[in-house]
């Protein structure tokens, strides 16, 4: 649940100088976004995300940076976006904040999880099902 923006009105839900999942205000709207290579970012629909609301979120990537949103267990935005060539990273992943402190998380993460491998619709579906009850979403 995001309670307030950071800084420049982005709050970092993962970083690791490379791949970037995040929240945002953009083009006036608030939207979850990926990024695969430090500059490109893809975005789920407008104004998909509201500040003090608990939402479970899912960004799939393929080995060639192709990203899905899936938000409440619903596709979300443009399929099929590029988020950029995969790059190694060159610091550890952090959760909720960046590098130097900015564009820190405001609000609460109860769950992180990376898979190695991309969900079916249907897997995504079924664990939003289930921490539904858990978070109240």
């Amino acid at each position: 649940r995001l309670t307030e923006l950071g800084s420049t009105s982005i709050s970092r839900i993962l970083v690791n100088s490379k791949l970037y999942f995040f929240v945002a205000l953009n083009s006036g709207t608030i939207k979850a976004g990926l990024g695969s290579d430090g500059a490109t970012a893809a975005y789920s629909a407008a104004s998909s995300i509201s500040k003090n609301q608990f939402y479970h979120i899912v960004a799939t990537r393929t080995s060639t940076g192709i990203v899905n949103f899936y938000i409440n267990g619903v596709l979300s935005g443009t399929a099929n976006q590029s988020s950029g060539t995969p790059a190694a990273g060159t610091t550890n992943m952090v959760i909720g904040q960046a590098p130097g402190n900015l564009n820190c998380w405001k609000g609460l993460i109860p769950s992180v999880r990376i898979y190695n491998g991309i969900l079916s619709v249907d897997e995504i579906s079924q664990i939003y099902s289930s921490e539904k009850k858990n978070y109240g979403l």
